[in-house]
């Protein structure tokens, strides 16, 4: 009985050992403090002209909610690009501003931890809006740093949204003769002032 009880102990103790390496192997996720949030950086946009730098000031004014998401991915599953285009135009989560002085209205912001790390998902009105085009939306995803202080990622100028059965966003870019454009976040930080 004795032997019995120090073999349980032993193989208990081994597999804490196990689970506790198996934990320090995963990636570590970003600590984001809670919306509102800033993020200030820079996209890298080809033109005719070569490349050109744009800095920009996002503001995520809240996550989008759960059930907004499933909603949204009714709508779209529906096949009523309008519908979907009218419904998200109701919502708004905050602001992208660009520095040419252009400001985009933020529909849906999301905070993923994926196996590669913390993604910031947003999505938005483009540019020149209108429900009948194929590809109504911007898009902006940003790969997050360990300390998520900083992120780099892509910005699609006309992207169209599609949402997996449960709410996650997935975008779809336009085909857009340079490509997307590299983003870098220089800073995250929450919003103190208003």
């Amino acid at each position: 009985m004795e032997r019995r009880r120090a073999a349980l102990v032993t193989s208990l103790a081994a597999g804490a050992v196990l689970a506790l390496a198996a934990l320090a192997l995963l990636p570590a996720y970003a600590a984001l403090p809670a919306p509102p949030l800033r993020v200030r950086g820079h996209f890298v946009v080809e033109g005719r002209q070569g490349a050109d730098r744009q800095k920009f000031k996002l503001t995520i004014d809240r996550w989008s909610r759960p059930e907004d998401l499933r909603f949204l991915a009714d709508v779209a599953h529906s096949s009523d690009t309008r519908r979907l285009w009218n419904e998200m135009r109701k919502l708004d989560d905050g602001g992208l501003q660009i520095d040419t002085g252009m400001r985009l209205a933020v529909m849906v912001a999301t905070l993923e931890e994926t196996k590669f790390g913390t993604v910031i998902r947003v999505v938005g009105e483009s540019p020149s809006p209108s429900p009948a085009a194929v590809h109504p939306y911007f898009a902006l995803e940003l790969h997050l740093d360990e300390a998520g202080t900083a992120a780099s990622g892509t910005f699609l100028r006309t992207a169209r949204v599609l949402f997996e059965n449960g709410g996650a966003v997935v975008t779809e870019g336009a085909v857009d003769p340079y490509g997307p454009a590299e983003v870098e976040a220089d800073t995250i930080e929450p919003v103190t002032k208003r």
